[in-house]
């Protein structure tokens, strides 16, 4: 364990290196032909129940006996999912992304936000705003490469990295608080969302074509449906998603 900066660093420290393969292709900026737009509501099908409780495993002291789980949000009115992510497959050509920083908070023992949104190329922020230590990891996939794991002393305002530099599902774990998780999805181009508290989401300036899309949210399976985009025209989309019995 080595010290530096002030940071205590684990291991061989932030490994940021582009570890699995890279994208099988390259995504470039072309505005001539990106009129199109999707929009559309994922919802909850089912009885709804309250939100269960997790078990705290160190620092009760500060964090509860328990804290909420927040895997699933459902808005109780509109059975809007909040943090669904939906995004459109395989796009070549399209919109420019602007540059973005992607902030990962331990706060009151949970990282905020829990699910975020990123393009390759953007970049993290870690903070630690609480008064324990944490110890933020990054997985690349389901029990995946290790690609980052850096312990935070106690009110760190921030450590700021690049992003990895290929697509793919971050799990967000903290080795210190196991109740505690999160998940970045990263991709090769602009064309993703997630939902907002009642669901809705909106994806704009999509070249017309026929297209793929994915739907993925942490407590239901993959699922994936295809869309016609038209030119100038807004496309709508539903889904309903159902827990597995």
């Amino acid at each position: 364990m080595v010290k530096k900066s002030g940071l205590w660093i684990l291991g061989t420290g932030l490994i940021l290196a582009c570890i699995s393969a890279p994208a099988a292709w390259g995504y470039e900026v072309n505005i001539s032909d990106v009129s199109g737009e999707l929009t559309g509501v994922i919802q909850f099908k089912g009885e709804l129940s309250s939100n269960s409780r997790l078990k705290v495993n160190r620092n009760m002291e500060y964090c509860g006996a328990t804290v909420e789980d927040e895997s699933l949000i459902v808005n109780p009115e509109s059975h809007g999912i909040k943090n669904v992510v939906v995004s459109l497959e395989n796009v070549a050509f399209g919109k420019r992304h602007d540059p973005a920083t992607i902030v990962v908070d331990n706060s009151k023992c949970r990282f905020v936000p829990r699910i975020q949104i990123a393009m390759v190329g953007d970049a993290y922020e870690l903070k630690n705003s609480d008064p324990i230590i944490h110890n933020t990891m990054f997985h690349l996939n389901q029990d995946g490469f290790t690609l980052l794991s850096v312990a935070l002393p106690p009110s760190v305002n921030s450590i700021k990295r690049p992003l990895i530099k290929n697509e793919g599902v971050i799990n967000v774990k903290c080795n210190a608080h196991s109740f505690m998780r999160a998940n970045i999805l990263v991709f090769s181009h602009p064309y993703f969302a997630m939902t907002d508290e009642n669901g809705n989401f909106d994806i704009s300036n999509i070249p017309p074509g026929k297209y793929k899309i994915k739907i993925w949210h942490e407590a239901f399976s993959d699922q994936e449906r295809e869309v016609t985009v038209v030119s100038n025209q807004k496309t709508t989309f539903s889904l309903s998603l159902s827990l597995k019995k």
